[in-house]
Formats: structure tokens, C-alpha cells, sequence
């Protein structure tokens, strides 16, 4: 399985909607953006955000040298703290 096709199963897991590739790349382009709330940095080149997306906060892995969404995590009470803290 490659990271995009995980990605998109783990939205759908833990967030209960299918993404399209536009909504793949519209998500890298928010956290590109600056549109994104920086978590934390990840493992290597990997990095942490929170996104507005469809109306709901998601929490991903984004990997800026690949350029690729690695994963989808569950939002945590720590995370709605910070979404409150930015909004």
C-alpha cells in the first residue's frame, strides 16, 4: 500500500469521509500555505498539522520533502486546546 492510499483509508477510518487526489492536494497545499496549525515535528523530514477540512479539524503527518500526506491521526484533547488556542 502506498502513502496516499493509506492516507485516504485512514481519513475514512477516523474521520468518516472518502477524499478525492484534489482533496489530497488541496490539504498539502493549506499546510504549504501556512494555512495549516503546526503540531509538532515527526520522524525525519515528517512534520504534524492539524487542517480545516470539509468543515471538521483532521490531524496529519505531512512529509515536505516527498511532498506526500503519510497518515491520518485520531484529534486528541491536547489538539482541541491548541485549535481553541489559534482561533
Amino acid at each position: 500500500m502506498n502513502y496516499k492510499s493509506h492516507f485516504k483509508k485512514r481519513i475514512k477510518q477516523r474521520y468518516g469521509f472518502k477524499i478525492n487526489r484534489k482533496d489530497y492536494y488541496n490539504i498539502i497545499s493549506l499546510i504549504k500555505k501556512g494555512r495549516a496549525i503546526f503540531v509538532e515535528p515527526s520522524y525525519g523530514d515528517r512534520t504534524i498539522h492539524i487542517v480545516l477540512f470539509k468543515g471538521k479539524s483532521i490531524k496529519v503527518v505531512y512529509d515536505a520533502v516527498k511532498e506526500l500526506l503519510i497518515t491520518a491521526l485520531n484529534i486528541q484533547k491536547s489538539d482541541i486546546k491548541l485549535i481553541q488556542e489559534v482561533l
